[in-house]
């Protein structure tokens, strides 16, 4: 009876799942033949091997016969749903399509580890990512660096002089450039950043230009164009422009600075906030 049961529910999934029909007076006179006990307990333990796969394939068969993308799409939404729960807002409808787009690019495997990880699931291109398209996060306002002696700067950058300053992490060197103690949020590891440039008090006409400090190697040279221009007007102490810039890139190598300014032919102090 033990083997007719197994026999049974093997013989039903086997066909519904693939048309193959056991041949159950065979195994019964297997199971029957001189040898019985032994066959017996061997045709038992085969069968309930084979029923075990046969339930697994009713159960899992449907999913695996969805295709890979359509998969792939019901990862990402699970993943961004955690996202937004955890948030208790919707993300952007571009910015959610967005998201959903380069997860849907990701393979099965690294989709499932991500969902995984529910609400904490790294999506690809947030804050910090040094790839090509960065998905802009604000912060709150803070000043990062002022030369401003009063301030507790360094003093004006000089004529044709170059300058390296903090932008990400929460170091101490902050302060000595006249930025708000413990940095302003900006985590190590972002590669760019936008900062309102502000120069004051200038010598004279000159411009200011801002690039990455290169990690860990020759300093790459100054970019043709300017971020800012100024001038000594009467009348107009300061001039401003925001502008997103490029910061050392710490996956790259060691970062001891962010950015590095240049004032063109005439000194000026200068400060920035992101």
């Amino acid at each position: 009876m033990r083997v007719r049961s197994i026999v049974a529910v093997a013989r039903a999934a086997f066909a519904d799942r693939a048309g193959a029909a056991v041949d159950a007076a065979d195994l019964r006179r297997t199971a029957l033949a001189p040898s019985g006990v032994r066959r017996l307990d061997s045709m038992e333990n085969a069968m309930k091997k084979s029923t075990m796969v046969a339930v697994l394939c009713l159960l899992i068969g449907p999913a695996m016969a969805l295709p890979q993308e359509a998969q792939r799409g019901e990862l990402a939404e699970s993943i961004l749903a955690a996202k937004e729960r955890a948030l208790g807002e919707p993300f952007d409808a571009k910015v959610r399509g967005y998201l959903k787009s380069r997860m849907e690019a990701l393979s099965l495997e690294q989709l499932a580890g991500l969902s995984q990880q529910g609400a904490d699931a790294d999506i690809p291109l947030v804050l910090g990512s040094v790839t090509s398209d960065l998905v802009y996060t604000p912060v709150t306002p803070c000043r990062v660096f002022d030369s401003r002696v009063s301030q507790g700067g360094p003093g004006p950058i000089p004529a044709n002089g170059q300058r390296n300053v903090l932008v990400a992490g929460s170091s101490a060197g902050f302060p000595a450039q006249g930025g708000f103690p413990g940095g302003c949020g900006v985590p190590v590891g972002a590669t760019s950043a936008i900062v309102n440039f502000v120069t004051v008090t200038p010598a004279g006409p000159g411009n200011i230009r801002a690039w990455a400090v290169t990690p860990g190697g020759v300093q790459l040279p100054a970019p043709l164009a300017a971020i800012l221009n100024y001038g000594s007007v009467v009348g107009l102490p300061a001039i401003a422009n925001g502008v997103a810039v490029p910061l050392c890139n710490p996956a790259a190598g060691s970062c001891s600075s962010d950015l590095r300014l240049q004032a063109d032919t005439s000194s000026t102090d200068i400060l920035g906030d992101v």
